[in-house]
C-alpha cells in the first residue's frame, strides 16, 4: 500500500493451509491479499503452470478465475473461487457485447457463471451515450375503452373561488376529463 499511505481498520489472523497470516483490513472491497513479502517469510512460492502454492513438501491447490490466482481456504475441489465482476469490466462487457438491453446481458452473464451487480447493470445501461441515443422513443399514451362507459353520461361541477372569483370546474366520471373556467357569476343560467 505503498509508504503508510492507506490507512488500516484493524488486523485479522487468518489460519490458511500455509500457517496462520496476518490481514491488515482496509476500508477498500478487496479480498485478502498475500504479498511477496509475507510469502518469504513463509518460504513460500506460486507455481504457475502447476497452479498450487509450494512450501517445502507441501503443495496448495489454487484456482485461477478473472485472471488471478486464489488460494482457497476450505477444501478446493468442493469451493469455487467467486469474485464480481466490477464497474469497469461490466462496462466493457456492455460495449463489447454490442450495448444489450440489461436483460439480455444479465442472461449472457448467468450462462457463464459471473457473478454480477444488477442494479450497477442498469446504472450503465441508463448512463450509456450509445443506449440513450439508439433507444425507443417513449410510446404515445394509450388507454382502453370499456364497452359499459357512456361519455358525458355522468359529469361532475364545481364551482369554487379563486381570489374571490368564481370558478367552475367540471369533471366527466368515465374518462377523468377535466375543465376549469372562470364565469363572471354563480347563477344557473351561467353555468
Amino acid at each position: 500500500f505503498g509508504k503508510g499511505s492507506a490507512s488500516t481498520e484493524g488486523t485479522i489472523q487468518v489460519p490458511t493451509p500455509l500457517s496462520e497470516i496476518t490481514f491488515h483490513v482496509v476500508p477498500a472491497d478487496t479480498p485478502f491479499l498475500l504479498c511477496i513479502q509475507d510469502m518469504d517469510k513463509l518460504g513460500a512460492y506460486l507455481q504457475n503452470l502447476e497452479n498450487t502454492i509450494v512450501q517445502g513438501q507441501k503443495r496448495i491447490q489454487i484456482v485461477r478465475k478473472h485472471g488471478h490466482p486464489f488460494m482457497l481456504l476450505n477444501n478446493w475441489k468442493e469451493t469455487l473461487a467467486s469474485c464480481h465482476l466490477t464497474e469497469p469490466e461490466l462496462r466493457q462487457l456492455h460495449r463489447r457485447f454490442g450495448h444489450p438491453s440489461v436483460a439480455r446481458l444479465a442472461k449472457l452473464l448467468n450462462r457463464a457463471g459471473q457473478e454480477f451487480n444488477s442494479k450497477a447493470l442498469e446504472a450503465i445501461t441508463k448512463i450509456c451515450k450509445h443506449c440513450q441515443l439508439n433507444s425507443a422513443p417513449p410510446g404515445r399514451f394509450k388507454f382502453t375503452l370499456k364497452d359499459d362507459i357512456d361519455f358525458n353520461y355522468c359529469v361532475i361541477v364545481d364551482i369554487f373561488y379563486i381570489e374571490s372569483k368564481p370558478t367552475l370546474y367540471a369533471v366527466d366520471e368515465a374518462t377523468a376529463f377535466q375543465a376549469a373556467k372562470f364565469i363572471p357569476d354563480n347563477s344557473a343560467k351561467t353555468v
